[in-house]
């Protein structure tokens, strides 16, 4: 019984993890586990073998993901049993890793740079991976959030399991060298500035969010387009632009006539152009766009449209569908059509400016928003359709999604303004900080006047050799951590 305490730890560990992420948010707790964790590994390094590392690593991810992501049972219990085999599948493999750098000299570092390959991993791969749940996640609303500006998300999630480590080596040896180095870290981190990332003056935008007639897929078509609309007539302010969700149209607003009229007289309406988030016809009659497409009074729907890079799988295409169609027929029936993934990044030009166009689960993808700011995107706009997650577990996704728009305007020194087809809708400050938020499952507009950027964060010109320097030294390290374990063994 007593070979089954540490997994059982584990799972503990896990439980407390998950309580830093929404709904909970409860800062602190995952670093805590953590810091946790890696005694556990520590006092067992000399008992056990690297199976046991990565049964102990599997315990810690299966809890955490499994509760972190039960929203995912909204679309398919089975997507959320894969998802989280998945990640306990790879996180096992990087427990496998740990048993070999632990007992090495600078250990922390080592196991902090595996730790961030492997979360890019699982952010990456699959088709475009699950970057959900990330430890550097967590920094919101805490004073380490301003790391993330200088750093990225990959470099917070580096030094956040750094410092973790630190911290534990400095209570095993009792060393002054290792306290001294782990309260620098903190001491810079924390007063690392946020903020505007220069300045381009300003614009006034509404985010208008139509709520959804009923249940997600349970609306007749064309419906919730309306809705749109009648929503953004009731415009009384004057604006420059005005951003409609994803799905804001389930048809095609620029090969369908009537539609073309409908949207085009609402910009005219409205004095302003409308990013419309729009479902458009593929290249074939089984493929469909999830689009941005911009409309101006003058011209209607323009050719200029941003596609979504990161589309889901089992959400908006089937993978291997031949073979899984006949399997599972339901895939057949709610996803008729595969949406393709588009390979330009959300830059539009429209009122004068750039704006940085991510489409929901873009937005927790680093190339997507990376992509955004270097094509010299001055905000970013968020169109998302959380309906399907809106009633499940009392909005527990679009929480989640929400933060991690906070912290992209915190990386990327600009507002991010956020359109939702039924929430979260609003408005984020460079600093993270929430200026203005809908209510959610109702129809309202969000009105603001935000400054526009016109440079890059460190976050953004760094990401890729970080990412490098960070995968260089995972590599390193595991080498010579193998090389030290035969080495002993002979």
């Amino acid at each position: 019984m007593r070979r089954f305490r540490p997994l059982a730890f584990a799972l503990v560990l896990g439980a407390l993890a998950s309580l830093s992420f929404a709904p909970i948010r409860m800062p602190g707790t995952f670093v805590i586990a953590l810091i946790a964790l890696l005694f556990l590994l520590r006092h067992f390094r000399t008992d056990v073998g690297a199976g046991s590392f990565a049964g102990y690593l599997a315990g810690f991810t299966a809890v955490l993901y499994g509760i972190g992501t039960w929203w995912l049972n909204a679309v398919s219990p089975a997507a959320w049993f894969a998802l989280t085999l998945f990640s306990v599948v790879l996180f096992a493999a990087m427990g496998w890793s740990f048993y070999y750098v632990i007992s090495l000299r600078w250990w922390p570092l080592w196991l902090a740079s595996l730790w961030t390959t492997f979360d890019l991993i699982r952010s990456t791969v699959p088709f475009h991976g699950f970057p959900w749940l990330r430890i550097s996640h967590t920094v919101l609303d805490t004073p380490f959030e301003g790391v993330v500006r200088w750093l990225s998300l990959n470099g917070t999630t580096w030094l956040l399991v750094l410092l973790s480590g630190l911290i534990v080596a400095t209570f095993e040896h009792k060393s002054a060298q290792t306290l001294v180095v782990a309260v620098g870290l903190i001491a810079v981190a924390v007063l690392l500035p946020t903020g505007l990332a220069g300045g381009a003056g300003h614009i006034r935008i509404a985010a208008v969010q139509g709520n959804t007639p009923g249940p997600f897929g349970s609306w007749p078509a064309g419906e919730i387009l309306d809705l749109h609309i009648k929503e953004t007539a009731n415009l009384t302010e004057n604006v420059d632009l005005v951003l409609w969700p994803e799905n804001a149209s389930d048809q095609d607003i620029v090969v369908r006539t009537s539609l073309r009229d409908k949207v085009t007289e609402a910009s005219r309406n409205a004095g302003a152009p409308i990013l419309v988030g729009a479902i458009l016809n593929g290249p074939t009659p089984d493929t469909a766009l999830n689009a941005s497409v911009p409309v101006t009074p003058d011209d209607g729907p323009r050719s200029d449209i941003y596609i979504k890079q990161a589309v889901v799988p089992y959400g908006e295409f089937v993978p291997f569908r031949q073979l899984l169609g006949d399997l599972v027929p339901r895939f057949d029936r709610e996803i008729p059509r595969d949406m393709i993934g588009g390979s330009e990044p959300g830059a539009i030009h429209i009122a004068d400016t750039i704006v940085g166009t991510v489409i929901c689960w873009d937005v927790a993808q680093d190339f997507a928003i990376r992509g955004s700011v270097q094509a010299e995107a001055s905000f970013i706009a968020v169109q998302t359709s959380n309906a399907t997650f809106a009633d499940f577990g009392r909005g527990i996704q679009p929480e989640q999604q929400w933060d991690i728009s906070r912290l992209r305007a915190i990386e990327t020194g600009r507002w991010v303004v956020v359109a939702s087809t039924n929430g979260i809708s609003g408005f984020i400050n460079p600093h993270g900080e929430v200026i203005e938020r809908l209510p959610v499952r109702e129809a309202g507009t969000a009105i603001q006047t935000i400054d526009l950027a016109s440079e890059q964060t460190w976050a953004i010109g760094l990401a890729i050799p970080v990412m490098l320097l960070i995968g260089i030294l995972a590599l390193f390290g595991l080498a010579a951590g193998i090389h030290q374990v035969r080495k002993d063994r002979v």
